[in-house]
């Protein structure tokens, strides 16, 4: 899983920063819903499990907003 991950992640080092700070909130949104959710009501869908559990790894990979993670913006920074 890890290497799909750090696919996930150079992809998203691409991206323009508006783009990336609405994944992110996305990303945190669903997250934080589906946990809340889950714990109310049985879900029978696989498919959110698995998106589930690919977004919280994900979401401990990606760069904070503003840390110089992201090349892009150190280059153009510069």
């Amino acid at each position: 899983m890890n290497a799909v991950l750090d696919q996930s992640v150079e992809r998203f080092n691409k991206l323009e920063e508006a783009v990336q700070d609405e994944i992110r909130g996305q990303t945190t949104a669903f997250i934080n819903l589906y946990a809340f959710l889950s714990q109310i009501m049985p879900y029978f869908d696989d498919g959110l499990e698995r998106l589930y559990a690919f977004l919280r790894n994900l979401s401990s990979k990606l760069p904070r907003p503003g840390d110089g993670s992201n090349s892009r913006s150190t280059m153009t920074s510069r």
